[in-house]
C-alpha cells in the first residue's frame, strides 16, 4: 500500500480537544478502512497562518498544525480527506491536506527530524501551549 501523509490545521487553544478530534477521527478512519495503518502522529506546534481562515463567521490566524503519515489505499486517502470534513471533526479542524509521498521521502524525512528544529511562532498570549514551549526548549538545550 501506499505510504500517505496529511497536514492537518486545528484550532488553536486547548490542547485537550484538539488531540480527542484526532483520536476519534483515526479511530472512525481506521475502523472503515481496517487494512490502513497509521505510522505516524506528530504535532508541527502553533503557527500564524500566512492567510486566515475561516469558520463559521470566525477568523482563525493561528493554526495548530498535526503531520499524520499512514498507509493505506487511494480510496482510503479520499474517505481521511472526507472525515476531516463531517460533523464531529470540522468543529476542531480548519482544514486538511493529503499527498502520496514516495518510498524514499519517508526515510529521508525520518532522517531528516532530527535535525530540525520546531518554532511555535506564537506571540497573543492567549493562544501560547506553555508545555510545548517548555519540551521545545529542553530539546533545544539537548540538541547542542
Amino acid at each position: 500500500m501506499p505510504l500517505y501523509e496529511a497536514v492537518v490545521i486545528a484550532k488553536a487553544g486547548p490542547a485537550r480537544n484538539t488531540s480527542q478530534a484526532l483520536r476519534s477521527l483515526l479511530k472512525d478512519f481506521l475502523q472503515k478502512y481496517p487494512t490502513a495503518r497509521v505510522r505516524e502522529v506528530e504535532s508541527l506546534g502553533d503557527r500564524i497562518m500566512g492567510k486566515p481562515l475561516k469558520e463559521s463567521k470566525i477568523l482563525h490566524h493561528v493554526g495548530r498544525y498535526i503531520q499524520i503519515s499512514y498507509d493505506g489505499s487511494p480510496s482510503a486517502s479520499k474517505e481521511f480527506q472526507r472525515l476531516c470534513y463531517e460533523y464531529p471533526y470540522n468543529l476542531e479542524i480548519l482544514r486538511s491536506y493529503s499527498h502520496k509521498i514516495s518510498d524514499f521521502q519517508y526515510p529521508l524525512s525520518m532522517y531528516m527530524k532530527a535535525a530540525r528544529l520546531i518554532d511555535p511562532y506564537v506571540t497573543a498570549k492567549e493562544d501560547r501551549d506553555y508545555d510545548y514551549a517548555r519540551e521545545i526548549f529542553r530539546f533545544k538545550q539537548n540538541y547542542k
